[in-house]
């Protein structure tokens, strides 16, 4: 009897156990046998039109865990399992050819609101398709097998409204997508009331969505660097060399960089020499938000543009990433912890330029740098969230030029380390309130010897160190009117250290003011505080016409004397003139101190300027097209007003040691405006391929003695475009852009008397920025192949950026060159920017 009994618990102890009992599933439903998995702890998302009510068990699996058994089960079926967000499994049909492998996936999650409790029973649809979903009791679905491109969902809960958002989806990829029951299509606190607002590299649709993430990750871009995105917007002029940009007629020291809510200010690989990659690696940035102009009060500081970056949410627990081209390696992980109440992210990138260089052109040098991001956020509570981040970065640089008369080493590194913390006070009242420190240190040396032309050597080192507060207060005082205030303080405090030896030839030293030769031993030790506050309010006033009125208060004291405070209203207008058209108006007033490290030491200055103005007016007209075309016009108008002198080199501006040139000059402008009109259509009609076009008619101007001179980065024309097709597996992009050429100043050779009586030949500069380059234009291709594997997925791509080889001037460089008696006598040569430049690459997902 007691053998029987022993027998019977063994035998139930292996029924419950994960290797199934004799007959346990076999002819069963399969959506019952996954259910029972299901009360063993196995979280399974799948939609009812995947896993079918009449579908069987076929076969009695062989056992194992509880996702080995659900894998066989589904197996039989041509479904499989997938890691999804939060620890869960989704269902998903197997790949069975490459259309199949280019299927798209949606994972839903529907809150009751922002930041609240999931909901289960709520039914979900696809307009214009027989797909439904109803939520689980987690709250989520899924939708499977789609086609690439955009699709609309639906969400209804009872005798509600329904909710509908619109999404773009790629091939082979999921996209996770948040719905709330109290959503409408313009909640009051998403609502885009300014002018010149651009969302990009977000996973779900927003306000003035342009390339979204996977359009910018197939788009063709020289580094893998995400902030060139900007590059693409109308009205952005830049340089291919350089991550940053002008904005609108602005200098690129004009755009405000932040990263989860901190300022940056150094976020720059090679920042001495044209700043050619960001310090943010592509693979962690989740949305790009990018203002080129009119932007709200909670903003200051710069006077042209802003550069908003969110970190990603990682698509599912846990996530890896491995990447590695010619130009970086990197790898990123991140994962939930204590029951998905806290997620934590890290990232590292090394730069590969130095390999590259050694094997291709060892005489350039070894540029080297690295860059690392962490991020840790934990749920207290239902109101409170803490998080914590890191970047930090590093480069070692030795550059030389290409005939080996200037050498550079450089040697830079920068800390940010914030906290914030998210408190939901009441339903209707959150604040945040951030932490944080950032140090930064630079040390650049460098040796030009150019004989007949010019000598000198440089010795430049530079500490900072910021430490901040601030708090932003959302309040949604009703259901129309939306309140915003903050107030943010900064301790700052820096060290130059700077000496310089500077000597040209005769020959040249026309071309500059500077008396020479030059010695330069300086020394600065700038203290003091930075503060800010703002308010603004956002009042929907009919369903039709909504307000948004702002005030901005900024004030420094690191400089001598210290600066009088800075009033900066700004206002914007919508109207929606028809349920796919909307007109904004903005209008506001920018100012722009001399930050702690921007001293021009280099140059001379041993004192801070005062700070810079400049007003926008702003005009836009948007109409969203049946079809997925999407089209908007602005036109605008900068004026600018007591702006501080700035240096720049007249002929050549991609020289190492920029200030040991004799082309450096002073440009002191009375004011300056920057104008045009810009039109963006883009195309997405779910057929998969997808299309942009951006157009300007812009010019940026300086009022110099009495007259209008062009901007060194003025272009009367521009036009970039943009192609991505989707085909199978596969992904083909191109990308091009075209401006009239840039400014540039005619250098004339005069035959100067000489005391003995001979003749020497002086280069003499002509008007400034009197002549144009010839026109620019660049056409960018970008072939990739996703793979699924046993864990994850790889893609491998190929990029060639200007695929024509076309020579597009960009200086002019001093030379000597031997005349018809045999001396020696300066000149200059036309140089040009990057000719063809491949590039192979491989990211693995897993």
């Amino acid at each position: 009897m007691h053998v029987m009994l022993a027998c019977a618990c063994l035998a139930m102890s292996a029924c419950l156990s994960w290797s199934a009992c004799a007959a346990e599933f076999s002819g069963r439903l399969l959506i019952d046998a996954l259910a029972e998995l299901e009360t063993q702890g196995l979280r399974l998302i799948y939609s009812s039109d995947l896993v079918r009510p009449h579908m069987r068990v076929r076969t009695e699996p062989s056992g194992g865990e509880p996702e080995a058994v659900a894998a066989e089960l589904l197996g039989a079926h041509r479904l499989g399992l997938e890691r999804g967000p939060a620890n869960s499994w989704l269902v998903v049909r197997l790949a069975a050819s490459p259309q199949d492998a280019a299927a798209a996936t949606i994972i839903g999650i529907v809150r009751d609101a922002p930041g609240g409790a999931r909901s289960s029973g709520i039914r979900v649809r696809l307009p214009g398709t027989r797909r439904t979903a109803t939520t689980t009791a987690a709250g989520d679905f899924i939708f499977d097998d789609l086609e690439p491109g955009r699709h609309r969902i639906e969400m209804r809960a009872g005798d509600a409204d329904p909710v509908v958002r619109e999404i773009n989806l790629a091939g082979g990829r999921t996209t996770v997508v948040s719905l709330y029951l109290n959503d409408k299509q313009d909640p009051l606190g998403t609502l885009v009331v300014t002018s010149s607002r651009y969302a990009l590299l977000n996973d779900e649709p927003a306000p003035f969505s342009f390339l979204d993430r996977e359009t910018v990750e197939n788009q063709p871009d020289l580094g893998e660097d995400a902030l060139r995105a900007a590059h693409r917007l109308p009205g952005a002029a830049g340089n291919e060399l350089s991550a940053s940009t002008h904005v609108r007629g602005g200098a690129r020291d004009e755009v405000l960089i932040r990263l989860d809510g901190l300022r940056l200010y150094q976020p720059f690989h090679l920042k001495d020499f044209q700043r050619i990659f960001s310090a943010i690696d592509a693979r962690v940035v989740g949305g790009l938000d990018v203002y080129t102009g009119g932007y709200p009060a909670r903003f200051g500081d710069r006077m042209s543009g802003v550069l908003d970056v969110r970190s990603l949410d990682i698509p599912h627990a846990p996530y890896r990433e491995i990447g590695f081209s010619f130009f970086n390696a990197s790898a990123l992980a991140g994962d939930t912890f204590a029951g998905e109440r806290g997620d934590w992210l890290v990232s590292a990138r090394r730069s590969n330029l130095d390999l590259l260089l050694k094997t291709v052109a060892p005489d350039l040098g070894r540029p080297r740098y690295m860059d690392a991001f962490g991020r840790l956020r934990y749920t207290l509570s239902e109101r409170n969230t803490v998080s914590l981040h890191f970047l930090g970065l590093k480069d070692e640089i030795n550059l030389a030029s290409s005939d080996g008369t200037e050498n550079a080493v450089a040697d830079d590194r920068g800390t940010y380390l914030w906290a914030a913390v998210e408190t939901d006070w009441a339903k209707d009242l959150q604040s945040v309130t951030r932490v944080s420190h950032t140090n930064i240190n630079n040390d650049r040396r460098g040796i030009v010897a150019r004989p007949g032309l010019n000598r000198g050597d440089v010795n430049d080192t530079r500490s900072f160190e910021i430490t901040g507060v601030e708090q932003d207060w959302h309040w949604q005082a009703s259901p129309r009117s939306r309140l915003a205030w903050g107030i943010d303080a900064l301790r700052l405090s820096g060290d130059y250290g700077y000496s310089s030896e500077t000597a040209f030839d005769d020959s040249v030293a026309t071309l500059s003011a500077t008396q020479m030769p030059v010695s330069r031993e300086l020394r600065a030790s700038p203290d003091g505080g930075q503060y800010g506050a703002f308010v603004s309010n956002r009042h929907e006033w009919t369903p039709a016409f909504t307000t948004e009125l702002g005030l901005r208060w900024d004030r420094q004291t690191y400089t001598e004397p210290a600066s009088e405070e800075q009033w900066s209203p700004r206002a914007g207008v919508l109207v929606k003139l028809a349920p796919r058209t909307r007109l904004r108006a903005s209008w506001g007033r920018f100012h722009q101190s001399q930050a702690i490290d921007e001293l021009q030491i280099e140059d001379g200055m041993l004192d801070f300027f005062g700070p810079q103005r400049a007003d926008h007016a702003i005009l836009s007209l948007e109409h969203h097209f049946a079809g997925g075309l999407d089209l908007r016009v602005e036109a605008y108008d900068k004026r600018y007003r007591d702006l501080r002198p700035r240096f720049e080199n007249l002929l050549d501006p991609l020289v190492l040691l920029p200030e040991l040139e004799p082309d450096r000059i002073r440009i002191d402008p009375e004011h300056a405006r920057a104008r045009g009109i810009e039109l963006l259509l883009e195309s997405n009609d779910g057929s998969g391929v997808s299309w942009w076009t951006a157009y300007a008619l812009s010019v940026a101007e300086d009022r110099l003695d009495g007259r209008w001179v062009p901007r060194s980065w003025d272009q009367r024309h521009a036009l970039d475009f943009g192609v991505n097709w989707p085909a199978g597996p596969w992904n083909l992009s191109w990308a091009g852009g075209y401006h009239t050429g840039w400014p540039t100043t005619r250098v004339i050779g005069e035959s100067m008397p000489q005391p003995d009586g001979s003749t020497s030949l002086q280069l003499m500069a002509g008007p400034r920025n009197e002549l144009d380059y010839s026109p620019y234009f660049t056409l960018d291709f970008r072939a990739s192949r996703r793979f699924r594997l046993a864990s994850g997925a790889m893609t491998a791509f190929i990029e060639v950026s200007n695929l024509t080889n076309r020579l597009n001037p960009c200086c002019q460089q001093l030379t000597l060159d031997t005349n018809e008696d045999g001396a020696m006598v300066p000149g200059t040569v036309e140089r040009h920017w990057l000719g063809i430049v491949p590039s192979l690459g491989v990211v693995w997902e897993f």
